[in-house]
């Protein structure tokens, strides 16, 4: 039965005896003592040897299969530092708003979706952002309410910091002009004081809890929606925050998770219970683990909520939000080192990556350097005395270049020149030591990792190549980018000893391109493809 449900996705089943024998190939291994070879023998699911052709043929027994690729790059599978990944594949099954370009073409999404829904079913989507629109202004819920069809609708921004919701969602949730504002959160309003429909941060919450959950049947085709997308752009490992792990328990048992799953819990939740849910994966570490929590610190620069030592240059009123208490933090932040938990600590704006860098340094004091490798996620602004802070305290930044190809569009008007020059800092982060990790925040930003590498070699525009590169003395090289999309993230997860560069004994976690990483030319990356991909010795992608 089981070979049956793998043929039919395409996928062969995994057999333990199984060889792969790749021959023909460019082989960049990132390892320094040979950083490049021409052959790759697989056994099972792990690397038998990396080297010459006459050298992996000795690895492997006769009969093994051969691959000529042709001359083709080959990687290691890369590596998503930083996803949402369940709930992005149930993105795919939501009322989809990216590239919306007006206010006009959002009701219009809107109206046609609603046409299709049972009634009183709630409409969700998500992706819109108002940058894009005529004088970046923000939708309300009179956007909406006329093309709602009686449906209550929540609408997320394309962070996930920020919602629309209709005038029906704000009578359902009790919001109206009494109503304060939570902590830690907005309730947008007008010039009378009356909800616009625009929820930011934790204001968010007070509408989301109304939303009925997906159940099983659409958790599993969402994530097997987001596997899909990760073969077809070769990761082969990947983080979830806010996953749940029986559905990831069931693909595994049923040799239908083509990605290893680094789960994440949340830092203000109940520790027991992230403690018990470690030991229960612990078996199945190979392809699910646990070991993360994640916590919030600040919003984002595209609702101006990051939190900011100064304010935002386009708002002299705000210098954003802080979601958490300082000393809640710190609590929280103590109480998971000491349970042996790495953090990941959401910190966009500046205030918001030192007051993470302090939490870590408290959890270091209390309970001694613990090589727990906690994380600093996003960092896109950081003041230059505090990134040598993150080598001395042993954080990981990590960060996703990607969000640059869409921030750029308003980050000098959110932050200024003379502040923009530390935003996305990513050369001085390597030039003081710091290990960069790659992640693509997917929903936020497609599930690609090709974007992050032309992000992070260029700090180009996406679509125009004449317009300038952003602040283009924070560039990285290829191979360093590559680093970080692979060993970087196999490193920030405890991991770089299976998954890190190329070598014998090593998982079998390969991606193949169709044509050369050119260096000379990186808008090529955006127009490279993955020829196959590989996940536990397994073609899982061709």
């Amino acid at each position: 039965m089981l070979a049956m449900v793998l043929l039919a996705l395409g996928l062969p089943a995994a057999d333990d005896s199984s060889h792969l024998l790749l021959v023909s190939a460019r082989v960049i291994t990132l390892d320094p003592t040979r950083p490049r070879a021409e052959a790759l023998a697989l056994a099972g699911e792990r690397i038998a040897a990396v080297g010459s052709r006459e050298e992996c043929e000795q690895a492997l027994p006769e009969g093994a299969e051969v691959i000529d690729l042709g001359g083709r790059p080959v990687l290691r599978g890369f590596f998503d530092a930083h996803a949402h990944f369940m709930n992005g594949g149930l993105s795919l099954l939501e009322l989809d708003l990216r590239g919306c370009r007006s206010l006009e073409e959002l009701a219009n999404r809107v109206q046609v979706h609603a046409a299709g829904l049972d009634t009183g079913a709630w409409i969700r989507g998500r992706g819109f952002d108002q940058s894009l629109f005529a004088g970046g202004e923000w939708p309300t819920r009179r956007t909406v309410d006329a093309v709602s069809g009686g449906h209550p609708l929540l609408l997320q921004r394309v962070d996930g910091h920020a919602a629309l919701v209709n005038t029906l969602a704000l009578n359902m949730a009790g919001i109206g002009e009494e109503t304060p504002d939570p902590p830690g959160g907005v309730i947008e309003r007008d010039a009378q004081g009356v909800p616009t429909g625009i929820l930011k941060e934790e204001a968010v919450a007070l509408v989301a809890r109304l939303l009925p959950p997906f159940n099983a049947v659409e958790a599993r085709r969402g994530v097997l929606l987001a596997l899909a997308e990760a073969r077809r752009v070769g990761l082969t490992s990947v983080t979830d925050h806010g996953g749940d792990p029986e559905v990831y328990l069931r693909l595994l048992e049923e040799g239908l998770l083509t990605a290893r799953v680094c789960l994440w819990g949340e830092l203000d939740g109940d520790l027991e219970r992230w403690i018990t849910l470690r030991e229960r994966l612990a078996p199945h570490r190979d392809w699910l683990e646990m070991r993360t929590l994640k916590g919030f610190v600040d919003g984002t620069f595209g609702s101006r909520t990051a939190a900011l030592f100064e304010p935002f240059a386009d708002d002299a009123s705000s210098d954003g939000i802080l979601v958490v208490d300082e000393q809640v933090l710190r609590e929280r932040v103590i109480a998971a080192d000491a349970a042996g938990f790495q953090v990941a600590l959401h910190a966009i704006g500046d205030r918001a990556v030192s007051l993470a860098l302090d939490a870590f340094a408290a959890a270091a004091q209390q309970n001694g350097t613990s090589g727990r490798r906690h994380r600093v996620e996003h960092a896109q602004v950081i003041r230059p005395s505090d990134i040598p802070r993150l080598r001395e305290l042993g954080v990981i930044a990590s960060v996703q270049p990607c969000h640059l190809l869409s921030d750029r569009r308003f980050a000098l008007e959110r932050l200024g020149a003379a502040r923009a020059r530390d935003s996305y800092p990513w050369r001085r982060l390597l030039d003081n030591g710091v290990v960069l990790a790659f992640g693509s925040d997917f929903p936020v930003e497609p599930l690609d990792p090709l974007r992050n590498l032309f992000s992070a070699v260029t700090r180009a525009a996406e679509g125009d190549p004449a317009e300038p590169p952003y602040f283009p003395e924070e560039c990285v090289t290829q191979e360093e980018a590559l680093r970080a999309q692979t060993c970087g993230s196999a490193f920030a997860a405890g991991r770089e000893q299976d998954l890190g560069a190329l070598r014998a004994g090593t998982l079998a976690d390969l991606v193949v391109f169709d044509q050369p990483l050119d260096q000379e030319n990186a808008r090529s990356l955006l127009e490279t493809r993955v020829f196959m991909t590989i996940a536990g010795g397994r073609i899982v992608h061709r």
